[in-house]
């Protein structure tokens, strides 16, 4: 396959491939623990940020309006997978646990961040690390690009 094919891959608007780590915008609305199920399961993790440059890249996966979960969550704070942050990008006066019964993060579409409740649905960002393409034949026999990743 020609090299355009990959490239034209890779520009697809879902994914960013920044640093080993490539983020992907996930449509369907789920709560938070649903998404987390979900990227486990399909990717590595939701996004976990830890600096600006990658809060922008994040932001620049998702459709300019949308409020997106990321993989921050309360328990204190800490990523899905259990490490600590220390990138902070919160809207003023958040976290504000509102209702005391807001323990999960969205990015806005300000692409800054706010604490809701988890059970509340909302599209997200999933993330995976190294990873490599290869290209298949649908039953059209038009090429699509699929993403293979290996955990590290």
């Amino acid at each position: 396959l020609g090299r355009s094919l990959k490239e034209s891959c890779w520009s697809l608007d879902s994914h960013q491939k920044k640093n080993g780590i490539i983020y992907q915008f996930i449509s369907t609305l789920k709560t938070w623990d649903s998404a987390r199920e979900y990227c486990r399961e399909y990717h590595t993790d939701m996004a976990m940020i830890e600096s600006s440059a990658e809060n922008a890249e994040v932001y620049s996966v998702k459709p300019a309006l949308a409020q997106v979960w990321i993989g921050l969550y309360r328990v204190p704070w800490t990523w899905s997978d259990n490490s600590e942050y220390s990138f902070k990008n919160w809207l003023p006066l958040q976290p504000d646990n509102f209702l005391f019964n807001q323990f999960c993060v969205v990015e806005n579409a300000l692409h800054q961040w706010n604490d809701e409740p988890c059970a509340l649905e909302f599209p997200f960002i999933c993330q995976k690390g190294d990873s490599s393409l290869k290209f298949i034949a649908n039953r059209r026999q038009q090429y699509v690009c699929v993403v293979y990743y290996t955990l590290t």
